[in-house]
């Protein structure tokens, strides 16, 4: 299983999906931020046992985009940004996000 701080690459991906699913489904949505390292856990990404998870819903969407899996604070905190869904989206689009067919991490509002 890949791990949150490690296997970048597939961590990217599976919070692209995660935040995209998050967007579409309120009950995920509050699941996700009330546990965050069991959903990912159950999405195939170990998180280090000294590593907190956190998912920050008041994040901007510039947060979002300028994430990476590598951003560890100082006091063992992992914070996943959780922006308000962009109005300009359509849950098609987010939808083919969290099926995993275009990274949201990797994409900026306008693709």
């Amino acid at each position: 299983m890949p791990t949150l701080l490690t296997d970048r690459q597939e961590s990217q991906k599976v919070l692209s999906k995660l935040v995209a699913q998050a967007w579409l489904d309120e009950g995920f949505r509050q699941r996700f931020i009330s546990e965050p390292a069991a959903v990912l856990e159950e999405n195939g990404i170990s998180v280090p046992s000294d590593v907190q998870v956190r998912v920050n819903e008041n994040a901007s969407l510039d947060a979002l985009n300028n994430t990476t899996v590598d951003s560890l604070e100082s006091n063992g905190i992992y914070e996943i940004p959780l922006p308000t869904k962009p109005a300009e989206l359509t849950d098609q689009k987010i939808q083919t996000w969290a099926d995993g067919n275009l990274p949201v991490f990797d994409c900026k509002i306008s693709c």
